[in-house]
């Protein structure tokens, strides 16, 4: 997933070992409450499948990061049932999750607030967490400790909620990047902007469900602003600008910006802030993404 999108002390069953028959109950009690509904019926659930279920929840709790050079993320699993989602700016997406792992393929049900999302996941020969995300992205993570718990003062928000609300902005996204675009080969062409889709060749809708684009020609030779307002309350609205700098030689080319506004938003912003022949800055509210 290309806005997805986790506090207090929370124990590591897996590091628990328990001699009192309450502690022991306690811990049974924790595990089942890991199991998807149609696993949770004790009776149903053999010894067999049970003893295998417990391996597999002690093994999945603790913190686990995404393998790769960039673009990484720290799973944490907890065993009350939290799954959190730990960014690099001290926040983290947050949300229930249950296991089903005695099927092919073993999953994890996701909820929060009336959202629901079913993930794939498996346990590689080398220790590494394999999941499958949605639109076929797979990766793959390294355990990095056992501590189930969030760092200090990290700023909780539900997980699926934003998952939801970034799929949503991916359209103004790649709409206002095409725009963009568009305008930088149009003044390629005519060495001007336009202030017209049909002018660029570019084929978007200028009304969808969720967004409104809008062309603002600021000076046809200078500086053109790509806008998509949200329709939504709970969705931000995101502008990229074009603008004309000169090259080391004399030339005249373009660069782009892309801003998104810092909170949802239904209103047009306000034009970018021009510095400079050389520099411009988003509009106020809004930040480069």
């Amino acid at each position: 997933m290309r806005k997805f999108k986790f506090t207090g002390v929370l124990l590591v069953i897996g590091a628990m070992v328990c001699s009192c028959q309450a502690d022991a109950k306690r811990l049974e009690n924790s595990k089942r409450s890991l199991l998807t509904e149609e696993e949770s019926d004790s009776q149903s659930l053999s010894a067999q499948n049970y003893a295998y279920y417990s391996t597999i929840a002690k093994q999945i709790l603790g913190q686990w990061r995404s393998t790769g050079a960039s673009d990484y993320m720290t799973l944490i699993f907890t065993p009350e049932g939290k799954l959190f989602v730990l960014n690099s700016s001290n926040t983290a997406g947050g949300t229930s999750y249950k296991i089903h792992p005695t099927g092919q393929p073993r999953y994890l049900d996701l909820s929060d607030n009336g959202l629901t999302e079913r993930l794939n996941f498996q346990f590689t020969d080398k220790g590494q967490l394999r999941i499958e995300f949605p639109r076929n992205e797979v990766k793959l993570f390294d355990k990095i400790s056992d501590e189930a718990r969030l760092p200090p003062n990290t700023s909780v928000f539900g997980l699926l909620e934003n998952s939801r609300r970034m799929g949503k902005e991916s359209e103004p996204r790649t709409y206002v990047g095409v725009m963009a675009k568009g305008q930088q080969a149009a003044f390629t062409e005519y060495s001007r902007f336009v202030y017209t889709n049909s002018e660029m060749g570019v084929g978007i809708n200028s009304e969808t469900a969720n967004y409104s684009y809008k062309i603002v020609v600021i000076d046809p030779r200078r500086v053109v602003q790509l806008v998509g307002v949200s329709k939504q309350d709970d969705l931000r609205s995101y502008t990229s600008i074009v603008y004309v700098v000169k090259t080391s030689s004399g030339e005249n080319t373009t660069e782009v910006i892309s801003c998104r506004s810092n909170q949802p938003s239904k209103k047009l912003p306000s034009r970018p802030q021009i510095v400079n022949d050389t520099t411009v800055e988003c509009p106020s509210g809004y930040s480069r993404w």
